[in-house]
């Protein structure tokens, strides 16, 4: 018994140790020092790697569930659950935009967005990705203006609440855990498949470098 939870210890300790290498890689490019961003209710916050110098960079956030971030063009995106919208702002929370709604009616019809859950960056092709743990479940792309929506997978039963993406493979990845499954794609919906089944998965991430999924 102590073997193993040593085994896992260990294995949990690499794992970040790969994470934060490349996340620090990232992050110094586009930021100048690695930070960490994320959502909390009604909030988005960021921290150095260790989890010191914690601040507010927005605060007064309706919903905000996935946040996706640009450090070639120094901006950050997220998705708001409720009411449905998603936003841009630079990384230090200036410049906040609005480019996609979904809960006025005067604008686009809610079911365009429906619940965003996760949402993701294609860059170089000037995409935003989202998707939905909602009716319709749906995974659905947009320039990265929030114009040109289109339906990129429609499966009945099938959620998307992490959403990330592997572009030189071409490929998305999700977790369903209506299903209990990671889902993987193509860029443009087509060959899904089921990767196998795991207790709830509700966050994903991509070892790109090291062709691993956590």
């Amino acid at each position: 018994m102590k073997n193993r939870v040593l085994t896992q210890k260990w294995t949990l300790f690499i794992f970040l140790s790969v994470l934060f290498t490349f996340v620090v890689h990232n992050i110094s490019y586009g930021q100048g020092s690695a930070k960490i961003y994320w959502t909390e209710k009604g909030k988005i916050r960021r921290a150095n790697l260790d989890g010191s110098n914690v601040e507010d960079i927005l605060t007064e956030l309706e919903l905000p569930k996935d946040i996706a971030l640009d450090l070639q063009n120094r901006k950050m995106y997220w998705v708001n659950f409720r009411p449905p919208k998603v936003y841009r702002a630079n990384l230090d929370g200036s410049n906040i935009e609005k480019i996609i709604d979904g809960g006025d009616p005067n604008e686009l019809p809610r079911e365009l967005l429906n619940y965003p859950y996760s949402i993701a960056l294609d860059i170089d092709a000037n995409k935003i990705y989202w998707g939905r743990d909602n009716i319709p479940w749906i995974i659905r792309r947009a320039d990265i203006d929030g114009s040109n929506i289109e339906d990129v997978l429609v499966r009945p039963w099938v959620d998307a609440e992490s959403l990330e993406l592997d572009v030189k493979a071409g490929k998305m990845y999700w977790t369903d855990s209506f299903n209990d499954n990671i889902g993987r794609a193509n860029l443009d919906g087509s060959d899904y498949e089921e990767l196998g089944n795991t207790l709830a998965p509700c966050g994903l991430a991509l070892d790109l470098r090291n062709r691993h999924i956590y």
